[in-house]
């Protein structure tokens, strides 16, 4: 789900990256998404945090 923007996310260093999920993509837990090739859940990698 991120892998497609996340050259975009890396280029950017952000601070915090805020997460506004709606309707099903709610009860994602984006924060732990998993990336098999560093080995590592998202939230390891970048400061994020959801917004209901």
């Amino acid at each position: 789900m991120i892998r497609p923007i996340e050259s975009q996310i890396a280029t950017s260093s952000p601070k915090n990256i805020a997460i506004i999920a709606t309707e099903q993509l709610r009860y994602i837990p984006f924060e732990t998404l998993y990336d098999e090739k560093n080995d590592q859940v998202l939230l390891e990698k970048y400061p994020i945090y959801s917004v209901s």
